[in-house]
């Protein structure tokens, strides 16, 4: 980024290298974390991690410990000061991010997303689609999301569409080495809306399950409404109902 980046360690590292992505995939340092015996993940203590970036860097003595290190032993701020947005890529599978600012905690493997605005945190999949959000937590050895705000998420080809106004609590697909980035469910409260081509169903509660399509793309499996729900097949025909 082409802001300030704050480092904030609470304990030494070894001198072994794993380098961290910056998007906070599942991916090189993510590998060499281990499960811990409370079932949180926890990295491996002989291993390293990197962090690079163009610009300037500021790094301050701590007259006290930072509230960022109650839990964990290292944690990272990466904001951008002179355009606003910090960018994220992965160019193995061809997916980007744009963020205000990014927090990682590394002893949790907690990655936080943050920007002004309600949807200023975006994801881009070009297989799968986008993704919006006014902030965005994710804990990378489970694969469970947490958006707090409205959001939308809308396939590739854009027939799909999910939005929320209050919550979104998200599920990511995950392996031996924690979460992929590929999302299997989205439970949304407050005006939720799925739309899939002319048909559509809205609730005050609405729980999305995706499945990968034959492309790869990210598609509805199953969609279940709670509250009141007003559903539309997009041909004049629907109804209202409660549940």
């Amino acid at each position: 980024p082409d802001g300030t980046t704050d480092l904030t360690s609470g304990a030494p590292v070894s001198n072994q290298t794993a380098p961290l992505s910056p998007d906070g995939s599942a991916s090189d340092a993510n590998a060499a974390a281990v499960q811990a015996s409370d079932g949180t993940a926890s990295p491996d203590a002989t291993t390293d991690i990197i962090l690079t970036w163009s610009g300037v860097a500021e790094i301050r003595p701590m007259a006290t410990r930072a509230s960022e290190l109650a839990e964990d032993e290292v944690a990272a701020r990466v904001t951008a000061s002179v355009t606003g947005r910090v960018q994220m890529s992965d160019p193995a599978s061809s997916a980007r991010a744009s963020t205000g600012a990014l927090e990682y905690y590394a002893t949790r493997r907690h990655f936080v997303m943050t920007s002004p605005g309600m949807t200023g945190v975006e994801l881009v999949s070009e297989r799968d689609g986008f993704a919006r959000f006014g902030r965005l937590e994710l804990r990378l050895a489970t694969g469970i999301g947490f958006a707090p705000g409205a959001g939308v998420v809308e396939s590739a080809d854009g027939s799909g569409q999910v939005t929320w106004n209050e919550q979104a609590d998200l599920i990511f697909e995950t392996d031996d080495r924690g979460m992929t980035g590929v999302l299997r469910e989205a439970m949304c409260s407050g005006a939720g809306r799925a739309q899939k081509d002319d048909a559509s169903i809205e609730s005050d509660f609405l729980r999305t399950v995706f499945s990968s399509g034959d492309d790869g793309g990210l598609q509805f499996t199953r969609l279940a409404a709670r509250g009141d729900v007003t559903v539309s097949d997009g041909q004049n025909a629907g109804g209202d109902a409660r549940a």
